[in-house]
């Protein structure tokens, strides 16, 4: 992470990144300016996320993803998608910390662990928390055109450095950059149970205010999420009371009988 722990070849890496098609496909321009490059190594890749000036003015975020024979997967995010982007690395991280170790014998189904999708404009960003033999990752995907999609793959365990990279970028190079609409929120809670634990998070998105339930269980690694709008909070919170209160009578009433054949 430091600049000293950098090898001299990576100023070779930049010019070869900076000569690719990622900025005239992000924003139509055919050159972009580097303002800043971080370098992150994780088991045998090199991640780089580099901040860039198109030569129309507008400043994006560049990821890429590059591995022991020279390979490399670029990804490009506005600045408001990667503020998005930031925010669901939390959330990724945090589920990844409440699951057991992988048991290559009892994988989920397909592998896939936890799902979410991004929309920045006309471009969906899809990320996936995976897992096989070797470990548990998370896949983020970019539908190019109708036949091609482009991956960057990050290990679970390095997804809160990854996140802390991009903040730091965020915060020298795009403050105030927030997705429209986006608001102050409640702050996250959650409820423990002995092999299970239910996340209340509250979110935004293009489309307005959310409320997230989200259940883990860590017997069988079972995770799954529901949605609540808004405008359904009050009714929820009512029905939810009555509920509580429909069960305390019914216990009640069981109680009493049980006393009276006592």
């Amino acid at each position: 992470m430091r600049g000293e722990d950098r090898p001299e070849r990576i100023s070779e890496d930049r010019v070869d990144r900076l000569k690719t098609s990622e900025g005239s496909e992000a924003d139509g321009d055919s050159e972009s300016l580097e303002l800043a490059s971080r370098m992150i190594q994780m088991e045998m890749k090199r991640y780089y996320v580099d901040v860039l000036r198109t030569r129309s003015g507008k400043i994006v975020l560049r990821i890429v993803e590059a591995d022991i024979d020279g390979h490399k997967e670029r990804m490009t995010f506005n600045l408001c998608a990667a503020a998005v982007l930031c925010d669901h690395l939390t959330d990724f991280s945090n589920c990844y910390a409440r699951l057991y170790p992988v048991d290559p014998e009892h994988l989920a189904e397909g592998g896939y662990l936890r799902c979410k999708t991004m929309d920045a404009g006309k471009r969906r960003y899809y990320l996936d928390l995976k897992e096989n033999g070797k470990g548990r990752f998370l896949r983020i995907s970019q539908r190019i055109d109708k036949q091609q999609r482009t991956y960057i793959f990050i290990p679970a365990q390095g997804l809160i450095e990854f996140r802390n990279v991009l903040l730091e970028m965020l915060d020298e190079f795009g403050r105030g950059a927030k997705p429209e609409g986006q608001q102050e929120l409640p702050a996250d809670q959650s409820i423990r149970g002995k092999d299970e634990m239910i996340h209340f998070n509250a979110r935004s998105n293009r489309r307005g205010v959310f409320l997230r339930l989200t259940e883990v269980r860590h017997d069988d690694q079972y995770c799954a999420s529901i949605a609540i709008p808004e405008k359904f909070w009050p009714e929820c919170r009512d029905m939810f009371a009555d509920l509580c209160e429909r069960m305390e009578e019914i216990r009640s009433r069981k109680s009493e009988k049980r006393d009276g054949q006592e």
